[in-house]
């Protein structure tokens, strides 16, 4: 794999960090530490699939067949990556299921469950 074709970028603006989302074709999460998982619902937001390591915050967002996959060993993580590769019609199924997930993410909806609890717990 050329240089060019991988990237770290660390603590990058927002634009540009959506401008590299945005030229992805698969975000690759490998935290087996992460508890909320929010970068997931920015890749998602972008329409990336994304492909996790299993974690607690992971197993909250990704939905395996649906937005992406999460798997528990590299050799896992290959054959999700090239079966998303040579699959258009799985590529934009989870391209799909991604743009869906992000939606729960939005602000303005989380914003809205949080309103809807405490009027439950409330009463």
């Amino acid at each position: 794999m050329s240089p060019q074709r991988v990237q770290f970028i660390h603590k990058p603006p927002q634009d540009e960090l959506l401008k590299a989302y945005r030229s992805a074709d698969l975000f690759i999460f490998s935290s087996h530490t992460d508890t909320q998982g929010i970068v997931l619902a920015e890749a998602m937001s972008q329409g990336l699939p994304v492909i996790a390591v299993d974690g607690p915050g992971q197993r909250d967002i990704v939905t395996n067949d649906y937005n992406g996959f999460i798997i528990n060993s590299a050799e896992e993580a290959v054959t999700k990556i090239i079966s998303i590769v040579q699959n258009a019609t799985l590529c934009n199924k989870l391209i799909s299921g991604a743009y869906a997930t992000a939606q729960r993410y939005h602000a303005k909806n989380t914003t809205q469950q949080l309103i809807n609890f405490y009027h439950e717990i409330k009463t």
